[in-house]
């Protein structure tokens, strides 16, 4: 792990993940964990952004439980934050976009204040100026894109929904679920589906309304979701 400190947005708290504690947590550890620099490990390249680690050692050092640690990565992979590759002995942790994250500071001299370099001053202060509110523009512009990301549609796997089932103590049946809206192209009515845990909050308001047989009721609710 590198020593010195990390940048953290300000934006973070707009984060999709930022109401979880232990999302925060273990994206702010990840960051404090990866690479600043590349470095060879076991005769492996561990590259800038990136760390190895395993389960276990994620849990002694944030204290977080084993499944609440995959859950954790499960999400944070389906949202692009990072990926991973796992061996026997160890994973790799890649933080996507690491760049956008770290960004490397150029470091200049001071300029020395005496009247005869006075104009050359005040010409790389302004330069200086340019410099920053660029970089400010390229920060803001990929906060934007991340968040943008975020926001386009991504399907979830049977899994995916079974754990948000599961963590909202929900009956809904993930693999119909996702049977049924592969079927209709992850449409909702006439319009594209733009978030999934919504429609399996709706979903499970439909299946309280119709609380018939599980096969009545799971034709009713089907029935419904074909008329919007």
């Amino acid at each position: 792990m590198d020593n010195g400190w990390i940048k953290i947005h300000r934006k973070l708290i707009d984060w999709q993940w930022f109401d979880k504690p232990e999302m925060v947590q273990l994206f702010v550890f990840f960051l404090l964990s990866a690479n600043h620099e590349s470095k060879k490990w076991n005769g492996t390249t561990i590259k800038r952004g990136q760390f190895v680690t395993s389960l276990e050692s994620v849990k002694l050092k944030t204290g977080l439980s084993i499944q609440t640690i995959r859950t954790c990565i499960k999400r944070l992979k389906l949202t692009n934050e990072i990926t991973s590759t796992s061996t026997s002995r160890f994973t790799i942790i890649t933080i996507c976009n690491y760049a956008s994250y770290q960004q490397k500071e150029n470091t200049t001299n001071k300029p020395i204040n005496t009247p005869n370099n006075k104009q050359v001053t005040n010409e790389q202060q302004t330069s200086n100026k340019r410099l920053t509110t660029n970089k400010n523009d390229k920060n803001e512009k990929n906060i934007k894109e991340r968040a943008e990301n975020a926001k386009r549609f991504t399907p979830p796997s049977i899994n995916d929904v079974q754990i948000y089932v599961s963590e909202k103590g929900y009956s809904v049946d993930a693999e119909s679920f996702v049977s049924f809206y592969q079927s209709k192209n992850w449409f909702v009515g006439k319009n594209k589906m733009k978030d999934w845990h919504a429609a399996v909050v709706t979903w499970e308001k439909r299946n309280k309304e119709f609380p018939t047989k599980k096969q009545s009721t799971t034709k009713n609710v089907n029935d419904i979701w074909h008329n919007q």
